[in-house]
């Protein structure tokens, strides 16, 4: 039987750079209501994962860009090395929350709360996941709880959150695609999406994505199943009720009308950057 942890609540959370992360971090330190909030003081970020075991340059300038953000709230950010994902060859896209899980276990002599992000809203979830609402909790124990986080907010919500700070959005990584792990690619789908997020809010796209986004470029992007047409159906709605319009609002438009739109090469249209 667990012992009852008495001592007061300090909570890490799991760190990578990225949007679900960041929420993570705003929610509970700028934007959240008081009374929500968890006593976030600490961050971790971990090679071995996302970030190759060999790849020491990529960890350096991720870490140096996480603590350029995390400062500005007060944040400390901790880096780990661990070689598990190698080691248990499970496979991680349903391993990888209590893989999350055990690296934040290790900082339970000094946190009883750990947090890790949503990847998705509670109308949208992909079960089975190795990180989800159901069974993130059951990861935990005496020593730390693990809370699955920001599950009330979608993506596009959590863009506009962040959007409305600024290091973090000019530090945001969302690729999985790039070589180069520190870098955006700013050409897959989900560096296109993104960018296609912050405009759909209102806001210029940050640094840290490629601006000059073409027509030619959003035609290009999957929407073979469901999924994701969904993803680019909710952009266009959420252009439309905020008053957004543009090239690139037509061009999803059109893409939702045909799974193979016809593949011409329009002029390049130069979406505004962040100043």
């Amino acid at each position: 039987m667990d012992q009852v942890d008495d001592r007061p609540s300090r909570a890490i959370q799991a760190f990578s750079g990225g949007l679900d992360a960041l929420y993570t971090t705003w929610y509970h330190r700028i934007g959240g209501p008081g009374q929500a909030c968890r006593p976030l003081q600490a961050a971790l970020l971990v090679q071995g994962f996302d970030i190759s075991l060999r790849d020491d340059r990529s960890m350096q300038i991720i870490y140096d860009q996480g603590r350029a953000t995390l400062d500005t709230v007060g944040v400390r950010l901790f880096r780990m090395k661990t070689n598990l994902k190698k080691a248990i060859r499970i496979d991680w896209e349903m391993f990888h929350g209590a893989a999350i899980a055990c690296a934040l276990m290790q900082f339970s002599d000094q946190f009883n709360q750990g947090l890790i992000g949503s990847s998705g809203p509670y109308d949208a979830l992909e079960i089975p996941w190795g990180s989800n609402p159901i069974t993130d909790p059951l990861v935990g124990g005496g020593a730390m709880t693990i809370h699955h986080d920001g599950c009330g907010r979608s993506r596009n919500d959590k863009i506009n959150a962040v959007a409305g700070w600024p290091v973090a959005a000019d530090n945001l990584r969302v690729c999985w695609r790039n070589s180069d792990p520190s870098q955006n690619c700013g050409i897959c789908e989900k560096c296109i999406r993104t960018a296609l997020g912050f405009l759909a809010n209102g806001h210029a796209i940050p640094k840290s994505l490629r601006a000059d986004i073409s027509v030619a470029d959003i035609l290009g992007c999957p929407t073979d199943n469901k999924v994701q047409r969904d993803r680019f159906r909710q952009l266009r709605d959420l252009a439309v009720r905020n008053g957004v319009t543009g090239a690139w609002v037509d061009a999803i438009g059109a893409k939702l009308q045909s799974r193979n739109p016809a593949r011409r090469k329009p002029k390049v249209v130069v979406l505004p950057r962040a100043a």
